[in-house]
């Protein structure tokens, strides 16, 4: 007899890309040592962050909710992080927002701005 599932599949985290966020970090918190990670401590990762995630979303969520609107957006899920306690992380996950907003800056320019400037010089 089969064991059955405790998290359905859909909720399951990408086994390699927990294994490489962990990795990753290991190596930058201690780069003259190889840190072996095995099978059940990658399973708590990957469910502390499965566990986590939920825990955000919902939060966000009550946040959205209580503000009259149907979409989560990433004010929300800023404000949630420091009503859960970790308001330490809002600096850094700004940054990267900032710094995702401004790559895409330029595709946006181009879809925009430069294709109908484009398609109004060959016409």
């Amino acid at each position: 007899m089969e064991t059955e599932k405790v998290v359905s599949e859909m909720e399951e985290l990408p086994k390699t890309i927990v294994r490489r966020v962990v990795k990753d970090k290991l190596n930058e918190c201690s780069p003259d040592t190889d840190i072996t990670v095995n099978k059940d401590s990658l399973l708590a990762f990957s469910e502390s962050a499965r566990i986590f995630i939920h825990y955000l979303s919902a939060t966000a969520n009550d946040i959205c909710k209580e503000s009259k609107r149907q979409t989560i957006n990433a004010d929300d899920v800023l404000k949630a992080i420091e009503e859960i306690d970790f308001p330490e992380f809002v600096g850094p996950l700004k940054a990267s927002l900032d710094v995702i907003e401004y790559c895409r800056l330029p595709v946006i320019l181009l879809v925009y701005v430069l294709a109908p400037l484009a398609t109004m010089v060959s016409n």
